[in-house]
């Protein structure tokens, strides 16, 4: 039989799809692609919550754990508070 069981994915494997995660809501919210080194370029539009969306960015894109990024508990949760808080607004116009 040549099934094998599904092998756990690596930490790094976790921080690539982070990453990629950060980088398109980077695209989505200010048009432009981030650094090379992580920082934001530009601002999401007036209309959006600047704030709800830069930290959303910064919690996606920063994904060294050495380096002070948030855990995949602590993304989860911020994500979990994120649709709720966009749930929330989508009934409000």
């Amino acid at each position: 039989d040549r099934r094998r069981a599904p092998r756990p994915r690596a930490p790094w494997v976790h921080e690539i799809d982070t990453y990629a995660v950060g980088v398109c809501l980077h695209l989505i919210a200010t048009g432009a692609w981030p650094t090379r080194d992580g920082r934001r370029q530009g601002t999401p539009p007036r209309a959006w919550d600047r704030d709800l969306w830069t930290s959303l960015i910064d919690a996606h894109l920063h994904t060294d754990p050495d380096a002070g990024a948030p855990s995949l508990a602590r993304r989860r949760a911020f994500v979990a508070a994120t649709r709720a808080a966009l749930d929330a607004r989508r009934f409000e116009d």
